[in-house]
């Protein structure tokens, strides 16, 4: 059996977009990312996009650069963020997807 270590090593070697390290679950689309703490620490959650990271709970934004953003989470907790893409076109948040929230790693 893989281990989520081996996995995540083995879809980035591949370059598929990868969230996060093992250790967190990411679920996210177009607009919208949850992030569930397997484990304590400080960890860097890579975007698809650049994007202005914001806390759907305090409403505060995250500082994000093109690449993501780091923070430090506790095991079991849970964060909500809405996404607002950065492009000239648009500064408004991502048009909203008709297809299911899509899971990038559960591990």
């Amino acid at each position: 059996m893989i281990d989520p270590g081996e996995f995540n090593d083995f879809a980035r070697g591949a370059g598929a977009f990868v969230a996060a390290d093992p250790g967190t679950e990411v679920d996210m689309n177009g607009d919208f990312m949850s992030l569930h703490a397997l484990t304590t620490g400080r960890r860097r959650i890579a975007l698809p996009f650049p994007a202005r990271v914001v806390n759907v709970k305090s409403g505060s934004e995250e500082p994000a650069d093109s690449d993501g953003f780091d923070m430090t989470m506790t095991a079991g907790e849970t964060c909500w963020f809405r996404l607002f893409r950065r492009d000239a076109a648009s500064p408004k948040p991502a048009a909203r997807s008709s297809s299911p929230t899509t899971t990038f790693f559960k591990l």
